[in-house]
């Protein structure tokens, strides 16, 4: 026994969270000392143990091809699903480190999540707590998928069904069904000042929001001081913690929190000083859409990136 507990936390801390109750358990099975496991684990854990092994053997589905079923269940819903897990910040960025599909990041969490409680892991209960999770997001966001402050004047939107119609193809292509994932896209609406850019958004939003499961967003881009502002207000307004740091810090908290939901939609309203925007609009990240107003036009960085640029004249009378 002295011996199977040297070698048993020799390959602990080689192993480090791979190197569960369970696992090890198994291979001594496996090499033919049940009495030792028994010894060194107990006679209730080896029986579980045998049983987990019988069913694996029997001819069940395969544990790791649920797990990747899981996984893809998961998707971009990991990151809150490792916290409701107990998962350190620590392990969450090792994690985005060594992958960048969600699926990805989501099977690595659960491998992790699986290696920790060994046995006691239940697929079905997992899907239970992000059946929970998803409930408590819906919850929060139904109060505030269109912030009222985005919320302008429709009346020169008379004449406006084309461009957005043009606006919601280039978003969501020509067949656009509810439950498709959105794929990055940055839009610019420029224009002259009081020419409806704002408005446009806004309707916009407001027809297609149902679409924006993981929100829609709205950021007063006038100012820097007013961009800050906007990034706070959502973080309060999704109870996260706002930095002590600068815009940026507070930027990366909410993009951090954009990347773990379904689709949203980010309005940066009013930025006529793109510059602003240069390096606070988010990377190519499935699952979001950009919409830019803004009186510029002609050559700048943000302009470059977008997918499409509607310019909007002044309607005939």
């Amino acid at each position: 026994q002295e011996q199977a507990m040297e070698m048993l936390q020799m390959w602990k801390d080689r192993h480090g969270l791979q190197a569960s109750v369970h696992v090890m358990c198994e291979v001594l099975i496996n090499v033919g000392c049940k009495a030792e496991a028994e010894e060194v684990f107990g006679q209730d854990t080896v029986k579980k143990v045998q049983s987990h092994m019988s069913d694996s053997d029997s001819g069940s589905d395969n544990p790791d091809r649920l797990l990747y079923e899981l996984a893809e269940e998961v998707g971009v819903n990991w990151l809150e699903l490792a916290l409701d897990a107990g998962m350190r910040q620590h392990e969450i960025s090792i994690i985005e480190s060594e992958a960048r599909i969600p699926e990805q990041q989501a099977w690595k969490m659960l491998c992790q999540w699986r290696a920790k409680i060994g046995i006691d892991f239940n697929i079905d209960e997992v899907r239970a707590r992000l059946k929970i999770l998803r409930q408590k997001r819906h919850n929060k966001l139904a109060k505030y998928l269109i912030f009222p402050e985005m919320i302008h004047d429709d009346k020169n939107l008379c004449g406006r069904e084309a461009e957005l119609d043009a606006m919601f193809r280039q978003f969501w292509g020509d067949l656009g069904e509810s439950e498709m994932i959105a794929q990055f896209c940055l839009q610019v609406i420029n224009g002259l000042g009081g020419i409806g850019k704002s408005a446009a958004a806004s309707k916009y939003a407001a027809l297609w929001k149902q679409r924006y499961g993981g929100g829609v967003f709205h950021f007063n881009g006038e100012s820097y001081a007013s961009l800050r502002n906007s990034i706070r207000q959502n973080l309060r307004k999704l109870g996260l913690q706002c930095s002590e740091g600068s815009l940026m810090e507070d930027n990366q908290i909410f993009l951090h929190h954009v990347n773990s939901t379904g689709n949203v939609l980010l309005v940066y309203d009013a930025a006529d000083d793109l510059n602003l925007l240069v390096n606070i609009l988010p990377s190519v990240t499935a699952h979001v859409h950009v919409l830019v107003t803004t009186r510029t036009c002609g050559d700048h960085p943000v302009l470059a990136r977008a997918d499409r640029i509607t310019s909007l004249g002044r309607l005939p009378p």
